[in-house]
């Protein structure tokens, strides 16, 4: 862990212990948000990220700040503290979704200038140990210590029966919210955080930050301000903490039902399991209502009923029965279907495109291209190692990322193919090769092994500082492996 994460996880410690675990609001936050080890980090993060390549309307990209990063970042926090930073217009771009062709609206995008990108990531970093005990169990989306893997492993469980008093699940519903991030009503976002937050100033700067790129809606006489930018680095927390409610009345009706009716949250996508129709019916329902108390409404055409022998599709795979032992009723599984597999192999196609089909880049830098590679190729790891087809779909992707990136180093050396593998080809154990840029190689997935059986949801780094007495038992579970299930607190899974 670089010195900079280690003061940002020592700093988000110190926040965790004062609010207690979300058993007291926080104070003074904003005396907190110029802090250097917190502005540091976040302008580590944002450097870091594969969008610091993208510019906002100002025309900065984190290439710019190479050699004047500091100067930079002084002046941003000068202006911070003083009362004279105002965010910027937001560059808006609409992404189609894959298989519309330009059809449909698709995704509307925000990209920020970079000092935007700063200050949102600096308040996230506030707010993370201040909202994160509030969160319930079953959501995954966004969230330190958890992941697309998490929710698919513990859909397996759900769907097997596993944490069921009566057996494996019948029926499942699947189910999104409409376009939530533009949708999320900022007058009920800063009542909620009025409960875990205690700091005018902090809560004004926020809200001023989300008013500027917030939408007028309704009649004259009964005006909201509503909408998160998609693509901020704050947004995805602040939506987490906006639709906790939701999660708390489906855990609610866990409780009521014994257990027979549970639900599963990634961001937006509700994965809800039962283990009889007259069970399910009751969940729509409720999800239905919390989300309108929340001015939400479920995407009514995506709504779908599942009988579990079937198949369930959720977040993109498909989650289906293995033949058991004698019964032929066995543990559920999941698959990446062949749909899923295309858009990963287009994502790397866009990971490694030449700087042509790039307007954004400025500059071809493939050691920078290979480190937001291999963090997308790591991510998928994570989701998708143990699905049932896990090696076949890792052969497709490390494929498809060696040679984009032997194109790459043809392109940035201007030299002869064979030139660029003698100098830049490495050979691996186990028969494997891959490209290396510098330091860098390229991930090759199909030479890492599979980690254990189970997919661990750890608590957040801030809770495995190991430095003060307090945090003996946090620093005693650091090596270990962390499972927590829904609607059931967190336990610790053997090692």
């Amino acid at each position: 862990m670089s010195a900079i994460e280690e003061g940002l996880r020592r700093f988000q410690a110190d926040l965790d212990r004062e609010v207690e675990g979300g058993a007291r609001p926080a104070r003074r936050l904003g005396a907190r948000l110029t802090d250097a080890r917190n502005l540091r980090a976040a302008l580590d993060r944002v450097l870091k990220a594969p969008g610091a390549r993208t510019p906002g309307t100002d025309g900065v990209t984190g290439l710019d700040l190479a050699r004047s990063a500091d100067p930079w970042l002084a002046e941003l926090r000068r202006d911070m503290e003083r009362g004279a930073y105002r965010p910027s217009l937001v560059r808006w771009v609409h992404i189609p979704k894959p298989g519309e062709a330009g059809a449909g609206p698709g995704r509307r995008i925000g990209i920020l200038t970079l000092r935007d990108r700063v200050v949102q990531a600096a308040l996230k970093q506030l707010l993370e140990p201040v909202l994160e005990p509030r969160f319930a169990p079953c959501s995954f989306g966004f969230r330190p210590g958890r992941s697309v893997g998490a929710a698919l492993w513990n859909a397996v469980g759900l769907l097997s029966g596993a944490y069921s008093a009566t057996g494996s699940a019948a029926v499942a519903v699947r189910a999104d919210i409409a376009d939530c991030f533009a949708n999320v009503d900022l007058s009920i976002l800063e009542r909620a955080l009025a409960g875990p937050v205690e700091d005018d100033s902090f809560v004004r700067l926020l809200f001023d930050l989300l008013g500027a790129w917030a939408e007028s809606r309704g009649w004259p006489w009964n005006r909201r301000l509503c909408g998160l930018v998609q693509g901020s680095p704050l947004s995805p927390l602040l939506c987490n903490f906006y639709l906790t409610p939701v999660d708390c009345a489906l855990e609610k009706l866990a409780v009521e039902t014994g257990g027979d009716l549970r639900a599963l949250r990634y961001a937006d996508d509700f994965l809800l399991v039962a283990s009889g129709r007259r069970r399910t019916s009751a969940g729509p329902t409720a999800l239905r209502k919390a989300v309108a108390e929340l001015s939400l409404r479920l995407r009514e055409g995506k709504l779908k009923v599942f009988v579990v022998d079937g198949g369930v599709e959720w977040l993109g795979v498909s989650l289906r029965r293995r033949a058991g032992l004698g019964s032929g009723r066995g543990r559920f599984g999941y698959f990446v279907p062949e749909a899923k597999v295309l858009d990963l192999l287009r994502r790397v196609g866009e990971l490694t495109a030449a700087p042509g089909l790039r307007p954004e880049q400025l500059t071809l830098r493939p050691e920078r291209w290979l480190d937001g590679l291999n963090e997308q190729l790591l991510a998928w790891r994570q989701a998708y190692g143990r699905a049932d087809n896990a090696a076949e779909v890792f052969r497709e992707l490390d494929a498809a990322a060696a040679e984009g990136v032997a194109k790459l180093l043809g392109r940035s050396t201007g030299r002869p193919a064979s030139q660029v593998e003698a100098e830049q080809w490495v050979r691996l154990p186990r028969g494997f090769g891959t490209w290396r840029v510098g330091d860098t190689r390229l991930v090759v997935l199909s030479s890492l092994a599979t980690r254990g059986q189970e997919v661990p949801v750890r608590p957040p780094s801030w809770r495995r500082v190991a430095s003060a007495v307090e945090n003996q038992a946090a620093a005693a579970a650091a090596p270990g492996e962390w499972t927590v299930w829904p609607g059931a607190g967190g336990s610790k899974s053997a090692n």
